[in-house]
């Protein structure tokens, strides 16, 4: 548990603006050789992670429960071989000038050859994750950009610069109400993501902010390659994008469930959908238990701890066409190299959209 409920809105903010000013006057110190690099003091108050993990391999982080951390929930830096797994991360990176998300998988760094799997995102409830402040490094004005479920983020220019070789899998995961996407590839490549459930992100959890008012789906694929995107439910709020595919190359996706609250799906103008995806509302059993989740009072927080109360609310009904519609073949034939299974698993074993499976009564 981090610090964030001893946090005001008004703290973080007067933070933020001691670490933009800290950052501009390095930056105007060292104009004449911009590649020095540009030292800041970081405010350990607003800006502390609850699990960070730097320059390492073969890590793994699971069953935790993990909450108010004032930026990242968890933070994977510059690392190779992570598995993260059956997590709950909520109520993070609220208060940071960082930029910074309930899981984030940054900058990975080739320790082998391997172009297989080398990192796992699975299982794991990320909501009410937001930033109310800026990246103090993108300038005075500017608006929150992160706050995201889950995000995969440049991959692509690591540490050691060399572009990631190896695939990371994103696979059964429920992401929702959080300020920016629920997940999010940004300059990365080699990420695939089966079977998620999506709801309502890009709706800021915090009281008197609106985290950016981001505007960009509820599974965002942003200036990336070799993306996959396959038996999602993407359901988003009122007037915002369901899903956006925004500057990818060899980016495929399908029976994924998109829709929007009123009824419709929402595409900005260059994003297209599979003739295999399904515009209807995913039927779950009882969204309302996670609507207002965010920065609960003490009395609440059984609640919003739970895995069964996200499981429950965000699990298709019997119903639902998340059923049987899923697959396990990508549009250019090839097979997906880890079948996805829910977590609750149908007697048929077919292969339902969503990070849960239609209950049986068969």
């Amino acid at each position: 548990m981090g610090n964030a409920q001893n946090v005001t809105l008004k703290q973080a903010t007067a933070a933020y603006e001691k670490e933009e000013r800290a950052y501009l006057a390095s930056l105007s110190a060292n104009k004449a050789n911009p590649s020095v690099p540009i030292s800041y003091p970081g405010d350990v108050f607003t800006n502390g992670q609850c699990i960070s993990i730097n320059s390492a391999t073969h890590v793994t982080i699971e069953n935790n429960l993990i909450h108010d951390c004032s930026a990242s929930g968890i933070d994977v830096e510059s690392s190779d071989y992570t598995t993260i797994e059956n997590n709950i991360v909520f109520n993070t990176s609220w208060w940071t000038a960082y930029g910074t998300s309930g899981i984030n998988l940054h900058l990975s760094l080739n320790s082998d050859g391997n172009t297989g799997y080398r990192n796992l995102i699975i299982n794991n409830i990320s909501h009410d994750n937001g930033n109310t402040q800026p990246f103090f490094a993108h300038g005075i004005g500017g608006k929150p950009t992160d706050g995201n479920g889950i995000i995969v983020d440049t991959n692509q220019a690591t540490s050691n610069g060399q572009p990631y070789i190896g695939r990371t899998l994103i696979m059964g995961n429920i992401v929702y109400n959080n300020g920016g996407s629920g997940i999010h590839a940004y300059l990365s490549a080699h990420v695939d993501i089966y079977n998620n459930s999506a709801s309502l992100n890009n709706t800021c959890p915090v009281t008197g902010s609106t985290c950016g008012d981001i505007d960009e789906g509820q599974i965002f694929g942003n200036q990336s390659n070799d993306i996959n995107i396959y038996n999602n439910i993407m359901y988003g709020p009122k007037n915002k994008l369901t899903y956006s595919d925004w500057a990818n190359t060899a980016l495929t996706e399908g029976h994924n469930i998109m829709i929007s609250e009123g009824g419709q799906v929402i595409l900005d103008s260059w994003t297209s959908l599979d003739v295999s995806d399904i515009v209807v509302g995913p039927q779950w059993v009882d969204a309302a238990l996670v609507a207002n989740s965010s920065f609960s009072p003490a009395a609440d927080r059984a609640n919003v701890e739970s895995p069964a109360i996200s499981q429950k609310a965000l699990v298709p009904s019997r119903t639902s066409p998340a059923r049987n519609a899923g697959t396990t073949v990508l549009d250019n034939g090839a097979a997906m190299t880890i079948p996805p299974e829910s977590l609750n698993g149908n007697l048929d074993r077919r292969i339902d959209i969503g990070a849960l499976s239609v209950p049986s009564t068969e």
